[in-house]
């Protein structure tokens, strides 16, 4: 199975877990069944793939997932990132490992967007990238998705 990048592709109903992916974490957010709000869940501290999939792995049956967002980095004028690579990488393991459809979506900003957000709170930005800076970005990731399907 490889991963979609055409939303028309991308399955109308169930849960979807949106993964913001980094060299060191993966952030987490899953929408609810009606695909109307994105929460952000714990970030995940990346280590090896075994450890990592069997993680992913129990949010899936947790949650009833049913498909998978993974934050796609192009940049502004939709040329390749440093990232990009590492993204698509990840992207086809995770549709590999699961046999679940994949959506690669443009995260562009999101980290920022996260960032703006939490420190709108008085949070300093230190502490916002010590407490789940990466799921908030999957969570504006997963949001600006599901504003879109809607």
């Amino acid at each position: 199975m490889k991963p979609i990048r055409d939303l028309k592709e991308f399955p109308q109903k169930g849960k979807i877990l949106c993964l913001d992916v980094g060299k060191k974490t993966l952030g987490i957010a899953i929408c609810d069944a009606l695909r109307t709000v994105a929460t952000a869940y714990p970030t995940i501290k990346r280590t090896k793939w075994k450890n990592d999939k069997q993680t992913i792995a129990k949010y899936i049956q947790e949650n009833n997932i049913e498909c998978f967002v993974v934050g796609w980095p192009v940049n502004a004028d939709g040329t390749k990132s440093s990232s990009t690579d590492a993204a698509e990488s990840f992207a086809d393991t995770l549709a590999d490992t699961f046999e679940l459809p994949v959506l690669l979506f443009d995260e562009t900003y999101s980290t920022k967007q996260a960032e703006e957000a939490m420190l709108s709170t008085g949070m300093r930005r230190k502490k916002a990238k010590e407490r789940n800076l990466d799921s908030v970005a999957a969570s504006f990731i997963l949001q600006n998705l599901l504003n879109s399907l809607n």
